[in-house]
């Protein structure tokens, strides 16, 4: 980028951001791998860069979506989105821009992993339904019954999911699953 010229440097505004974890697992302390629903499955850095609006070393722990690229965009340019579009995109041009949001924000997010094991995170909370990550090697067939049918994990305290909440948090274990079913219901979480 360097030796791309002054004038691109300044005039143009640059975001960078990746699909989903990555493969094979050099997530650092994070669980899991691409097509996994840990979040070293999940989670990926969005870097952006856009002087003289996003200020220097901005940091957000914002939960985004690809899917709220549109809503952002819309945002940006000032307009709002026609009726049924982008039912699922939340704006977070607040959290480059280092300012208090001034619409509804993502609280939540559904994930999936590459067998179509659903789960939810909604702030500390990542709920999995179902056992392991899901990811290429998990077959559905062979679920053991003498395991839990589920994952709770508090990121806050436990960013890596090492140690699954699920029996003892059964009030959380309910709520998400009751918005995972509403959510996948509707077809979008907005």
């Amino acid at each position: 980028m360097e030796g791309s010229g002054h004038q691109y440097r300044t005039r143009r505004s640059i975001r960078i951001g990746g699909r989903n974890g990555s493969c094979p697992q050099p997530n650092g302390s994070l669980r899991g791998q691409k097509a996994e629903a840990f979040e070293g499955g999940q989670r990926v850095p969005m870097l952006a860069r856009w002087p003289g609006r996003i200020p220097a070393g901005t940091r957000s722990d914002a939960l985004v979506a690809l899917t709220d690229t549109l809503a952002t965009f819309a945002d940006l340019l000032g307009k709002d989105l026609p009726d049924g579009t982008g039912p699922d995109s939340f704006g977070y041009l607040g959290a480059l821009l280092d300012q208090e949001p001034t619409k509804q924000v993502r609280s939540s997010l559904v994930h999936n992993s590459y067998h179509g094991g659903f789960g939810i995170r909604l702030g500390i909370w990542n709920l999995l339904m179902f056992q392991t990550g899901g990811g290429r090697d998990w077959n559905p067939q062979k679920i053991n019954r003498e395991e839990l049918v589920g994952q709770l994990y508090n990121l806050a305290e436990d960013l890596g999911e090492q140690n699954n909440l699920y029996i003892a948090n059964p009030e959380i274990v309910e709520k998400l699953q009751k918005m995972l079913r509403k959510i996948k219901a509707n077809g979008y979480s907005n």
